[in-house]
Parts: C-alpha cells; sequence; structure tokens
C-alpha cells in the first residue's frame, strides 16, 4: 500500500509556486489604515499654514532682490528684510518662476 504523491518539478517549484491567498485580517489592517489616514486628511484640512503672510513676504522680498540686483540685502517694500538669508529668498524666487513656466 503506497501512498501517490505528487512531486513537483524544479521549474514548477521555481517558477510557478503556489500562492497562498492573504489572511483576512490583511484587509481588514489595509482599509483600517486607509480610514484612519482619510479622516486625519479631513480633520486638519484648514489647520495649514500654507497661506500665512510670511510666504507673501518671502516673494515680495526675492522679487524685488531680483528687480533691483541687489543680491546681498533683501528688502520688502523698502525696509530691510534679514529674518531670512538672501540665498534662501532667492532659491524661492527660482522655484516660484520654475513652477510657474510649466
Amino acid at each position: 500500500m503506497t501512498a501517490s504523491a505528487h512531486t513537483l518539478s524544479i521549474e514548477e517549484t521555481l517558477l510557478d509556486p503556489p500562492a497562498l491567498p492573504p489572511p483576512p485580517t490583511r484587509h481588514a489592517l489595509f482599509v483600517i489604515l486607509i480610514a484612519l489616514a482619510a479622516l486625519l486628511h479631513v480633520v486638519t484640512v484648514g489647520t495649514g499654514d500654507l497661506y500665512s503672510e510670511t510666504e507673501g513676504q518671502y516673494a515680495g522680498a526675492a522679487r524685488e532682490m531680483v528687480a533691483s540686483h541687489n543680491w546681498l540685502l533683501p528688502t520688502n517694500n523698502g525696509i530691510p528684510r534679514l529674518q531670512k538669508p538672501a540665498i534662501a529668498l532667492l532659491g524661492h524666487h527660482c522655484f516660484v518662476q520654475n513652477s510657474r513656466r510649466e
């Protein structure tokens, strides 16, 4: 009495291995993660500091630096703006100009 066992060849084992279905908890965790991310996004939509007045001041100082060719002293409406280094303002100006061209 011999048991008939199916032996797999090397090609069947390496090239086409039998895939196990993922456990159902993986799907539940994925759904919970997506729901949590969506909830976090909806809750924090209005709290961003994207439109603060300092961004406009940085852009204005960069624009004045480019217009006046004064690369060492950033000004905003003629008033020296020394809170940020000049190189950072120029980088801001270059980034904004490049993003508008696209």
